[in-house]
């Protein structure tokens, strides 16, 4: 895993609130928490995570950019508008890396077995009589094959 940047030094603090408060949102991603999340509240600085799905929309926005994002999101965090989501601990965040390349890994195996049994067809290969996947199903075609 890459090493996110550090921060520190750039952060200064922004108008509204005593000198050294730092505040901040982001909108949720697919890159984790771990590169902005920890890294602001190791600063002692407030970091709320937001799902694209709270952010207020008006039916006009259809254009996305990333300045228009990043000031829409600023205006409505200033404002109060929009709702935080719970951030998941370390643990829980690799927990949940596990569990998603298992379902991944899964979902290939599938795919395998799937154009295997289509390719063995095929070339005539039929599993009569034999249930699909044990040591029997996968000998028969080595057999004829080689």
């Amino acid at each position: 895993m890459a090493k996110a940047p550090q921060l520190g030094h750039d952060c200064q603090p922004v108008g509204g609130g005593p000198e050294g408060d730092l505040r901040a949102c982001y909108e949720a991603g697919p890159t984790g928490y771990h590169l902005l999340y920890w890294q602001l509240t190791e600063l002692n600085g407030e970091c709320e995570v937001i799902a694209p799905s709270l952010i207020p929309k008006k039916a006009s926005e259809r254009i996305k950019t990333d300045r228009r994002d990043a000031e829409k999101l600023a205006r409505c965090y200033r404002a109060g508008e929009l709702t935080a989501v719970a951030v998941p601990s370390p643990e829980q965040e690799a927990l949940h890396d596990l569990v998603r390349a298992r379902e991944a890994a899964k979902k290939d195996l599938l795919k395998a077995r799937h154009r295997l049994s289509k390719f063995l067809l095929c070339h005539g290969h039929k599993p009569e009589g034999i249930k699909a996947w044990t040591k029997n199903f996968l000998e028969r075609p080595r057999k004829s094959l080689c």
